[in-house]
């Protein structure tokens, strides 16, 4: 997992009414962050359990079902923390993320963006008979996001691309 300034662009740029008259006076929003340039799910739970984030920015790998099942996302992290070290990658499903971020009264962010491919969308299924054929995000809000985000293809596509750049808009 990374983290980019993608989103920032965007969130630090956003106008906020001032007062609740909105009588034009406007502030920028105050962000606070914490950037996991990796990490395991673990790591990702204490963090969001402990700073309660309003967004959940995911710039990570994503692997679709061949078969139709639900995509995942690929987590990294390097065990030791030493920078030439292996890299462990562990990969999670929607409901996974969300059982390991409410798990003991966890915390799960109301709005998820994930720059990882196939987030947004899986293969075609022609007959569904449960859940599994959502997309990674619209699994994340039939599990309690508010909302959630992601690309349907891969980062390579150039409509995924043109999703990225999107995010790095710098006015609302």
């Amino acid at each position: 997992m990374r983290f980019a300034p993608n989103i920032l662009g965007l969130l630090r740029h956003l106008k906020i009414p001032a007062d609740a008259a909105f009588q034009g006076a406007f502030v920028n929003a105050k962000i606070q962050l914490r950037f996991l340039p990796e990490g395991d799910i673990e790591e990702l739970k204490r963090e969001c359990s402990r700073f309660r984030p309003s967004v959940l920015h995911f710039i990570c790998h994503g692997e679709a079902d061949a078969a139709g099942g639900a995509s995942r996302i690929v987590l990294r992290r390097r065990p030791d923390g030493a920078p030439g070290g292996a890299l462990v990658t562990h990969s999670v499903s929607a409901d996974e993320l969300v059982d390991q971020l409410t798990e003991n009264g966890g915390w799960l962010p109301p709005a998820i963006v994930l720059n990882a491919c196939y987030a947004g969308g899986t293969p075609y299924r022609p007959a569904p008979i449960d859940d599994t054929h959502l997309p990674f995000a619209a699994q994340l809000v039939r599990r309690g996001a508010a909302i959630s985000v992601g690309m349907a293809g891969e980062v390579a596509d150039r409509a995924c691309r043109m999703f990225t750049l999107r995010l790095r808009a710098r006015r609302c």
